[in-house]
């Protein structure tokens, strides 16, 4: 999109879909419109339901370019189709029900669907009061390390805390969790008893986690690289479910404790995972495996009961 806009800009409304904008009112107004075939108009209560990612980018481009936003300017120019709906006498749910239909069912749109339950928003303050960014609309850069996170990496670290089916979910098809925020699973994982602290926190977990993974990827156990790849949801599932790493999780003067107990974790879950589809599931395609809800439970309910045999699965310490 970025290229189309500096380099093809002739060519951007043909390969751009445009932008659904919702708002409160429309009001025409009387000077600089003086027929019918072109007017100015003012909107309140702004909100872009479809299409964030191509105002973003749109804005950047130009941001960083020396192309002049001038309509007498000489050489190509791009046109962007855009669609304002008043919301001025509809019906209550309506905003939500075009925010639905502008988007298709697709992760990016169920994303929007999201952004406009106002959980996000809360979260979103409360992540800036600890000087940090919680990104939840599409078309915003996702904040890294200290400076914050994405509703994807808070969706996939909830998720994978609450349940088995979830961590399946979230590996198979995310954006089916933000289909439908009135309802599991969506309230399952983003709900009033959701603190920033918690979530942060929950994000913290999954990141020390695919660190470790993305490490133990190259150890000697039976593919390891796949198991680190594929199963990464499910270790992390079961990382969650681990005594240590569950009192430290609420803990507020602890988050070094937390560290170290996930790293502890996932070393010894990945490695009993590895030995456990060794022995199941020798020859299973590991990218379908882990999208499987009845695989994935029935790992989950047996690895606890797996012994690491420290004559065959040595454990390197990588710490």
């Amino acid at each position: 999109m970025r290229k189309t806009v500096l380099s093809d800009q002739e060519n951007f409304w043909y390969f751009n879909n445009g932008i659904t904008v919702i708002c409160d009112s429309i009001t025409r107004n009387l000077a600089g419109s003086p027929g019918t075939k072109l007017g100015l108009f003012s909107c309140d209560g702004v909100s872009i339901v479809n299409g964030a990612q191509t105002v973003g980018t749109i804005g950047s481009a130009y941001d960083q370019s020396d192309i002049a936003i001038d309509n007498e300017a000489d050489g190509p120019q791009s046109w962007v189709q855009i669609r304002i709906i008043s919301l001025e006498k509809c019906p209550p749910d309506f905003a939500r029900r075009i925010t639905r239909a502008a988007n298709l069912q697709n992760a990016v749109g169920n994303r929007e669907f999201a952004a406009m339950d106002p959980l996000q928003h809360r979260l979103a303050t409360e992540f800036a009061l600890d000087r940090r960014k919680y990104v939840y609309k599409s078309g915003e850069q996702d904040p890294r390390g200290e400076d914050g996170c994405s509703i994807v990496e808070a969706t996939q670290a909830l998720g994978c805390a609450h349940s088995v089916a979830l961590a399946v979910q979230v590996k198979r098809e995310i954006g089916v969790i933000w289909g439908d925020t009135d309802t599991s699973p969506y309230i399952d994982i983003f709900n009033d008893d959701l603190s920033s602290f918690r979530l942060w926190r929950a994000v913290m977990v999954m990141r020390v986690a695919d660190e470790i993974l993305l490490s133990l990827r190259s150890h000697t156990c039976p593919r390891a690289d796949l198991v680190g790849i594929h199963m990464n949801r499910i270790i992390l599932h079961l990382v969650f479910q681990e005594k240590n790493v569950k009192r430290f999780y609420t803990d507020m003067n602890n988050e070094d404790n937390l560290i170290i107990s996930v790293k502890k974790s996932t070393e010894d879950i990945f490695l009993k995972v590895a030995l456990y589809l060794e022995d199941h599931h020798p020859n299973d395609y590991l990218a379908n495996l882990s999208k499987s809800h009845s695989k994935c439970e029935a790992l989950v309910k047996a690895i606890t009961n797996i012994p690491l045999d420290p004559e065959n699965w040595k454990q390197a310490s990588l710490f």
